[in-house]
């Protein structure tokens, strides 16, 4: 089950503090010492320990993301003890009750959050697929054009002023009192006065968008439901939630599904998307293989169990969306700095944009994006034939995220080996992360991400 991160953290630690404190709570609070408790063999039968302070520190740091991560750690408490004790020694019964207890607390908690889900659901004025009555978007950030502080953030709850449309251009209040009212200020595009600046404040929201399903006539939010506003030409059309949708076409004699929306794999392919999809789900292949043999060696499970345990939670779509030739232009100083190395005035590149999709729940989800610039053969010195990786981006929605680093860095190693065969010679990769709140290519992402 998806929780929002501080409700996770608090039901893990309910299951946590009932089993912490039950009469045999303290054999598995602590990490097993195989020298103190005279056990030379334990990390040979036992490949990877677990106890509950343990987990108890991954549910405080945020380690633990799914209830489904929580659950085959505490299980794992409990089966390695019965793993390595004999069927009826003390230790081993201990596990048993505890195992016992954890499972019965476990099912409690999925069937007050059903309940909870279903009662939230229920309420006329929330939306039918995800429960909520409002959803508010992250506020969006304005910077300043001013003199003294160009390109600076204005606060939060600050007094600001605008001029141009959607808040095009923007001045803090400090460089607002700086401005003279007999001196225009002068853009592309506009030309206004002090006096013609509008005041506001930053504290504005923008509330998500509602739609009425014509079928059930009950309202959710555009977003749950992928209700595109902009394709919705012709407002005479039925349109069916995707409860109703699902409804119909389990009716409907002919399950007729009329036109197919593109998806990811619809999109053009390229010698770059090929190599890079190919490489990326050969290594999955492989890591997956990897972990279920882990998992049979570690839980003593069935192939067919270890694999349904271990699965991606949707096929991965790698594509190249953009290619287009740019050129760096060397600016006056830098010239006159390095004027021995004869920089030229401008460095042609090419710059490319990979995406990665994953098809979660039938919806094709862009969850990492890659800038790289090429600069190739005909470049002096430095930038002949070498590549920047740029910018890079994710969002963790990757499903499991246990393979989200594994994959990009796969990613990362099969497009440098394509600029090599390629006959690039040096590589160059921007590594520095943004600050809380900046975004590269993403716009606002969850509040748990760290990076």
């Amino acid at each position: 089950a998806q929780l929002p991160p501080a409700k996770l953290k608090l039901k893990c630690h309910e299951i946590l503090k009932g089993l912490q404190s039950h009469v045999h709570g303290w054999v598995f609070n602590q990490p097993v010492d195989p020298v103190e408790l005279g056990l030379p063999d334990y990390f040979e039968i036992i490949k990877k320990p677990m106890d509950l302070g343990t987990i108890q520190k991954r549910v405080e740091s945020g380690s633990i993301h799914e209830l489904e991560e929580f659950e085959a750690d505490c299980r794992l408490t409990f089966d390695n003890a019965m793993t390595y004790n004999q069927d009826g020694s003390v230790v081993h019964n201990m596990a048993q009750d505890m195992k016992a207890k954890f499972v019965e607390d476990f099912e409690k908690l999925l069937s007050s959050l059903k309940t909870e889900e279903e009662e939230k659901k229920k309420n006329e004025r929330a939306c039918t697929l995800c429960g909520s009555e409002k959803l508010l978007f992250e506020p969006p950030v304005y910077f300043c054009n001013g003199l003294n502080c160009p390109s600076k953030r204005i606060r939060r709850n600050s007094h600001y002023y605008v001029a141009g449309n959607n808040n095009q251009y923007c001045w803090c209040n400090q460089c607002y009192n700086d401005l003279k009212e007999e001196t225009p200020i002068e853009f592309v595009d506009l030309t206004i006065k002090k006096s013609g600046l509008v005041r506001k404040k930053n504290d504005e929201t923008h509330e998500e968008s509602w739609v009425q399903c014509d079928t059930c006539e009950r309202w959710i939010h555009q977003i749950c439901s992928l209700f595109n506003n902009r394709q919705n030409k012709e407002p005479r059309v039925e349109y069916n939630c995707p409860v109703c949708l699902v409804k119909k076409r389990k009716t409907e004699a002919n399950d007729s599904k009329g036109p197919s929306a593109l998806m990811a794999y619809d999109l053009p392919r390229t010698k770059l998307s090929e190599w890079l999809e190919n490489h990326v789900r050969s290594k999955v292949d492989d890591k997956l293989a990897e972990l279920v043999r882990a998992k049979i060696e570690v839980n003593k499970i069935s192939v067919e169990a270890a694999e349904k345990q271990i699965r991606m939670g949707g096929h991965i779509t790698i594509r190249q969306v953009a290619s287009m030739d740019r050129s760096l232009e060397v600016r006056e100083k830098m010239r006159n700095r390095y004027a021995h190395k004869s920089y030229p005035k401008e460095f042609p590149f090419r710059c490319k944009c990979i995406v990665v999709f994953q098809n979660l729940d039938g919806v094709d989800v862009i969850l990492f994006a890659l800038y790289v610039y090429e600069h190739g053969e005909s470049n002096p010195a430095p930038n002949k034939r070498t590549v920047y990786i740029s910018y890079l981006d994710s969002v963790h929605y990757m499903r499991p995220r246990r393979m989200r680093t594994f994959i990009y860095h796969e990613i990362l190693i099969a497009y440098l080996d394509y600029a090599r065969k390629r006959g690039f010679a040096t590589a160059h990769i921007w590594a520095c992360p943004p600050l809380k709140g900046d975004d590269y290519i993403f716009y606002s992402k969850p509040k748990d991400q760290k990076t």
